[in-house]
């Protein structure tokens, strides 16, 4: 059915309405529902803009939560003790629940794979699932990509907890390598305009 044929055959309908009171209350409800669909549209993208904003400041606070000595001992491969992990993952967590992120973590590269420098795990027993220089399952590889090409870049990602906005800020070594700082929230908020 064509455009024209549509706009046709509305026109036949909208005569046939007899009382002008109809044909007013069609057009109102129609301007409601348009001037809604353009407000939910206007609502959406300043969230999305909010939470680009608050995850591009949370990426960027990360190494000002922990020690300067931190990153470069991870990085070198230096082992970095249990508890030392476990107080910056629950400090992270704390930043977390007060920016109202859902999730902050660091990674480096080895190979072709992603591993965990520090996470924003709240407990010794989310620590565990998550712990220290293990494998980060990269859906949709946009950290390694990042790692790789060294480009900021802002991506909605489905994985097992959920759908999330997340922000990954490659950050370059003097060796030209990159680690990756990794901020997400979760998507419905941006979508209902709750952030």
């Amino acid at each position: 059915m064509s455009f024209h044929m549509v706009v046709q055959s509305a026109q036949s309908w909208f005569r046939r309405l007899g009382s002008a009171r109809i044909k007013i209350l069609l057009v109102l409800l129609l301007l409601m529902v348009v001037f809604t669909s353009l407000m939910r549209l206007v609502m959406c993208n300043g969230g999305r803009h909010d939470a680009d904003t608050r995850l591009s400041a949370a990426v960027r606070t990360l190494p000002m939560l922990v020690s300067a000595d931190y990153f470069p001992r991870a990085l070198a491969g230096t082992v970095i003790p249990q508890d030392e992990y476990l107080h910056y993952a629950e400090s992270l967590s704390r930043y977390c629940q007060i920016a109202g992120l859902r999730y902050l973590y660091a990674f480096k590269r080895e190979g072709e794979k992603v591993l965990y420098l520090l996470d924003s795990a709240s407990s010794a027993r989310e620590v565990k699932k998550r712990p220290y220089q293990a494998f980060y399952a990269d859906t949709g590889e946009h950290a390694l990509a990042a790692l790789k090409d060294g480009l900021p870049r802002t991506v909605t990602v489905s994985d097992t907890r959920g759908e999330f906005h997340t922000h990954l800020l490659p950050v370059r070594l003097a060796d030209g390598s990159y680690y990756l700082l990794f901020a997400r929230l979760l998507s419905w908020g941006i979508f209902w305009g709750y952030l």
